[in-house]
């Protein structure tokens, strides 16, 4: 049995589309075709995460530096040796109590002994720390020597001391 059909021997005459109409017209073809690839450019372009773009933070500026040569200046300008004595003794002991953890109100023996086993540092050098802290305190007013000795003293343990 064979059937007849109009609709393959003389193509297809169904409804005109737009689309059909852009493909039958070469100069329309190639702006559909320009235009879907346009399209899927910037699609494709716009798919990346959008990031704000990142703040310049300025560094801090150190100024402890500028702080200390303040604040030498005044005790300078003052020639106030008995307050620089102080405050350098002040944080020397503030410095045993907190790294090594020991009383400072006691400065006896017991207390060299183990502040040279907790830091390393020569019993000598403690025990001259310690001699001059005692003078500086017995003297009206300390003297430029005297000073000298005492934070070259405490400089001394400090770059000597294990922490």
């Amino acid at each position: 049995m064979i059937y007849w059909d109009e609709y393959y021997k003389s193509g297809r005459e169904g409804a005109e589309t737009p689309l059909r109409f852009f493909l039958s017209k070469t100069p329309l073809k190639w702006a559909l075709y320009l235009t879907i690839i346009v399209l899927l450019l910037y699609v494709f372009f716009e798919m990346k995460r959008k990031q704000r773009p990142i703040p310049v933070i300025e560094l801090l500026k150190n100024s402890t530096l500028e702080f200390v040569e303040t604040v030498s200046g005044v005790y300078l300008s003052r020639h106030d040796n008995n307050s620089i004595a102080s405050k350098k003794i002040q944080f020397w002991f503030d410095r045993i109590r907190n790294r090594y953890y020991l009383s400072t109100n006691d400065t006896g023996e017991y207390f060299v002994l183990q502040l040279q086993k907790k830091s390393g540092v020569s019993k000598k050098l403690i025990d001259t720390i310690l001699h001059n802290i005692k003078r500086a305190d017995a003297q009206p007013a300390v003297t430029d020597d005297l000073l000298m000795k005492l934070c070259t003293d405490i400089d001394e343990f400090y770059r000597l001391s294990k922490t």
